[in-house]
């Protein structure tokens, strides 16, 4: 469930839930008044579609719960009047993976989604279950379908990138990237002692035997990886931010992230256990350096490295802002990256091609003030060859646009004085998603939208 539809499903809860929680008559005092979620409850949140339509899941406090009592699971029937109920844990824990939400393949047909660390294929719209992994000490998290839709990829343990075949149930391992510093192969010494070190390889018979049983262990080391992922070592301190497998599984764009090694300020902890006053560590002064990130793609059948330049005035592959993936396009020849730069004042939207591992520049946004926006990050690929779709502030409101893939053709498909908040395609990808403030900066609504910007619908559900 995308998070538009989560936006238009907690104002229909909002509404069935004030519906069947009227308060009584009250007078107004302080400590009535403080009682604040005590009184009012909490706000649902955690909100899912049931695969077939008919209910929706989520985690509320009504009214009158203890402000001490953790969110409690609850669903209501997708119906106009239909009142919440209240479901055991045990029916929530066996409903997880049904409306849990997933990547889904491109015939609608299954969904696969990643419950408490492990992953279940879902059919649609029926909602029956099947177990894929069950690994207690190892998360796996769906990343995508492939274009046949019988292969998913997961990430596993956050370091490596897998291809599940859901037809013949094999698993193999298509990246191996690893936390770097690379180990030292050793370095040949040089000058007199190198000399020594080449005249006893040379002349020590046990030497020459061990030399040849090295290098018959390694031939048969390599004749065994063949066809296995190689590895790739990280920076010091880096790590792996996003995976991004391609459809046709030939590359996987990664981005990484190094954390800055600045001190972090130091905010004093009253409440204990042990009665004394210790330190939490909060966070980095604003103005210390940033993390740093870096994007490469990755070929999965030779294990080659291709470190992309996102930012044009830098000539290294360093970035110190942010860098994220916006998905592939079908035919898994081109990516989209969002680059943001350390001062948040410019925002790069490029193509990565892969045949040449080259990044070109699709769209430039400016601010002097800050480069942002209700509906940042927003954007991706249309079906087939119809291009892309991006949100941008450069009207100062924050709309939707589209273009062909080489940067020709921009449309602003949405115009005006209001924002488009959330954006994304339906699942079919034939309309968008929005939800906007265009009746008001104090309401937003939910909008359909073909993707030649006409025919709005209004479906007249609204949260202020």
């Amino acid at each position: 469930m995308t998070r538009v539809r989560a936006a238009i499903v907690i104002a229909v809860i909002s509404l069935a839930v004030g519906r069947s929680t009227r308060l009584p008559a009250q007078q107004l005092t302080v400590p009535w008044i403080m009682k604040g979620p005590e009184l009012v409850g909490r706000e649902p949140t955690d909100v899912r579609w049931s695969p077939d339509g008919q209910w929706i899941w989520f985690r509320w406090l009504p009214p009158g719960s203890s402000w001490r009592q953790p969110l409690a699971p609850f669903r209501v029937r997708a119906a106009a009047g239909a009142v919440p109920e209240r479901v055991s844990r045990a029916q929530a824990d066996s409903a997880a993976a049904i409306v849990a939400v997933g990547v889904v393949n491109r015939g609608r047909t299954a969904k696969v989604v990643g419950v408490d660390g492990d992953m279940w294929m879902v059919s649609l719209p029926s909602g029956a279950p099947r177990r894929l992994t069950q690994t207690p000490t190892i998360v796996e998290q769906p990343l995508t379908f492939d274009a046949s839709g019988t292969t998913i990829y997961f990430r596993r343990d956050n370091a490596a990138v897998m291809a599940f075949d859901l037809e013949r149930g094999g698993v193999r391992q298509i990246t191996d990237i690893r936390p770097g510093p690379a180990p030292d192969t050793g370095k040949t010494a040089t000058g007199q002692r190198g000399f020594v070190e080449e005249e006893n390889r040379r002349l020590i018979g046990a030497l020459r035997d061990r030399r040849w049983a090295d290098s018959v262990a390694r031939a048969e080391r390599e004749a065994r990886e063949q066809g296995r992922a190689k590895p790739f070592f990280l920076a010091k301190d880096e790590r792996v931010a996003q995976f991004a497998p391609s459809p046709t599984g030939a590359h996987v764009l990664v981005i990484t992230t190094t954390s800055p090694a600045e001190k972090v300020e130091k905010v004093p902890n009253y409440i204990t256990a042990s009665g004394y006053v210790e330190e939490l560590e909060a966070r980095t002064k604003v103005g210390d350096s940033q993390p740093r990130a870096r994007a490469f793609l990755y070929d999965v059948a030779s294990g080659a490295v291709t470190w992309l330049k996102p930012d044009p005035n830098d000539s290294s592959a360093r970035v110190f802002g942010g860098i994220n993936a916006l998905g592939w396009s079908d035919g898994g020849t081109s990516a989209l990256l969002l680059v943001t730069a350390r001062d948040y004042t410019t925002r790069y939207l490029h193509r990565v091609d892969v045949s040449a591992g080259r990044v070109t520049t699709l769209d430039v946004l400016r601010d002097s003030a800050w480069v942002g926006g209700p509906c940042f990050g927003c954007g991706g690929w249309l079906p087939g060859e119809q291009g892309l779709w991006y949100v941008s502030e450069a009207t100062g409101w924050a709309h939707l646009y589209s273009m062909r893939a080489d940067g020709s053709g921009k449309q602003q498909l949405t115009s005006g004085n209001w924002e488009v908040l959330r954006a994304n395609l339906t699942p079919d990808r034939t309309q968008f998603e929005l939800l906007t403030s265009e009746a008001s900066l104090y309401e937003q609504h939910y909008y359909r939208m073909r993707d030649e910007g006409i025919n709005l619908v209004d479906f007249r559900v609204h949260c202020t």
